[in-house]
């Protein structure tokens, strides 16, 4: 005798053939339509995807987000109107859409202390913010662009706090971008973007 898949008895003969697992037709029946359900129970769950809970950006992540932000407001702000949006290389002095210029750090961005300061952001021809930064001549060049906007002192105060850690929280960084994305929206108008 062996025993039933379904009822757990010992009820099938043993002369029964090997494919036989039930006793009965009624023991069949019902594994069969427990298998039934279990597969379209299977493919309900497969069905419905499994609602993702959104994590917070990290501050990091915060912070190099307001960074682009910045970058863009620095732009804009420096595009001249009737020239159709123009701006000039504060490095080489070239003229260039300011979509097409980037927002050159004189302090680079890896000093978190003075990355998101707007004196620290001015508008820069990729060549210049990509490869001539990277030379003596280049930051010479921005160096004395700086000094001859803001004067000597606030460039030296930018490289001493450039010395100096800084930590932001979460909803320093979100008043920041919150003020930076008003500015631009500013900007948008008067450039007629928006």
């Amino acid at each position: 005798m062996r025993r039933c898949r379904q009822c757990k008895e010992y009820t099938i003969p043993k002369d029964a053939p090997s494919s036989q697992w039930w006793c009965s037709d009624i023991c069949k029946i019902v594994k069969l339509q427990k298998k039934d359900e279990v597969q379209k129970r299977r493919a309900q769950l497969a069905q419905k995807p499994k609602p993702k809970k959104k994590k917070p950006k990290s501050i990091a992540r915060l912070v190099d987000d307001c960074a682009v932000l910045l970058q863009k407001l620095v732009r804009m702000k420096a595009a001249i109107y009737p020239a159709g949006g123009m701006v000039r290389c504060v490095t080489c002095g070239s003229l260039d859409h300011w979509k097409n210029m980037q927002g050159g750090h004189f302090i680079e961005r890896g000093k978190k202390s003075t990355k998101l300061m707007e004196e620290n952001c001015h508008p820069q021809c990729a060549g210049c913010n990509l490869y001539r930064m990277k030379t003596a001549s280049g930051v010479l060049d921005y160096r004395r662009y700086m000094v001859g906007m803001y004067g000597e002192e606030l460039v030296q105060e930018l490289e001493q706090l450039s010395k100096q850690p800084k930590k932001y929280s979460r909803s320093e960084i979100e008043e920041l971008s919150a003020e930076f994305k008003r500015q631009i929206k500013i900007q948008e108008e008067r450039l007629g973007i928006a």
